[in-house]
């Protein structure tokens, strides 16, 4: 028996302003990630609305960063920037889901949040590493 063809779309998802789509198709968990570089000192993420809480945080070290001394991830919304995670270590490449603050996850967002995340090197300049963040989320 052959499938069914529609000529039609059914319907269409548009994009958020970051580039994901909607959030308020029902009844689903949410995921926003994006990648960072040595290079980026600082770097907004994603936002998610109001309203929204955290599920779970993962961290993929594609390639380790490299600085002399130090080299750890603050993740903040933009006036607190370790809310969400403090000297997460990017020294080895890895999966990381440990580091990021339990008191944050299922607690809704009072506010449209922009989560910013901020590289810490000290010693000698990095030249290589970078890593994707993934947050996953829901509204109630």
């Amino acid at each position: 028996m052959a499938l069914p063809v529609h000529n039609q779309p059914i319907g269409e998802i548009m994009p958020d302003g970051d580039g994901f789509g909607p959030y308020a198709l029902g009844g689903r968990e949410n995921v926003k990630f994006l990648s960072f570089l040595f290079s980026d000192a600082t770097k907004d993420l994603f936002t998610l609305p109001a309203g929204a809480e955290i599920t779970e945080w993962e961290l993929v070290i594609e390639t380790a960063f490299n600085a002399g001394t130090t080299n750890t991830l603050d993740v903040g919304d933009g006036t607190t920037a370790t809310k969400f995670a403090a000297a997460v270590a990017l020294g080895a490449a890895g999966f990381i889901k440990a580091g990021f603050k339990p008191v944050e996850m299922f607690t809704p967002l009072v506010v449209d949040t922009t989560f910013r995340a901020t590289y810490n090197q000290t010693g000698t300049a990095a030249n290589a590493g970078k890593a994707t963040l993934r947050c996953s989320w829901i509204l109630r």
